[in-house]
């Protein structure tokens, strides 16, 4: 049980140095800016999934009300 124990860590340890390493020699390269970019879209997607869809109805209601009520006309009626 001790030997597989060992080799998790040892993958772990792996994964670790290497997205690590990954991500410096990227910045390194100069392409830091683009996978930034990427990484801020993931978690400002991953915060609120559904934003493109929330904004896509908001103008949905935005238009059907300007249909229902077209500007100059009277509210009330």
């Amino acid at each position: 049980m001790e030997s597989g124990a060992l080799v998790v860590i040892l993958i772990l340890v792996v994964v670790v140095v290497g997205v690590n390493g990954a991500l410096y020699f990227s910045l390194r390269r100069g392409g830091g800016t683009q996978h930034f970019k990427l990484w801020r879209n993931a978690a400002s997607r991953a915060r609120n999934p559904w934003q493109q869809e929330d904004d896509d109805l908001a103008a949905l209601s935005r238009l059907v009300s300007e249909l229902k009520n077209p500007p100059g006309s009277d509210p009330e009626n």
